[in-house]
């Protein structure tokens, strides 16, 4: 996750490790409305898909973890 940018980093954490419901999350982080976080949530999920798909070793450490 550290490749990603700090904004991805802040909203997927709020997300998934928080577990902080869209209307929580825009409060916190002040955008415009929940469907800019839904939007960017989706963009960031699929830049952190995209990076585990370019990287076998790191993809087998996932892998690993189950």
């Amino acid at each position: 996750m550290s490749r990603l940018g700090e904004s991805c980093r802040e909203l997927l954490t709020l997300v998934y490790y928080e577990n902080l419901s869209f209307k929580e999350i825009l409060e916190k982080l002040h955008y415009e409305n929940e469907q800019v976080i839904r939007n960017k949530k989706y963009k960031c999920m699929k830049e952190l898909t995209d990076m585990i798909k370019d990287n076998p070793g790191l993809m087998a450490i996932l892998k690993s973890m189950n």
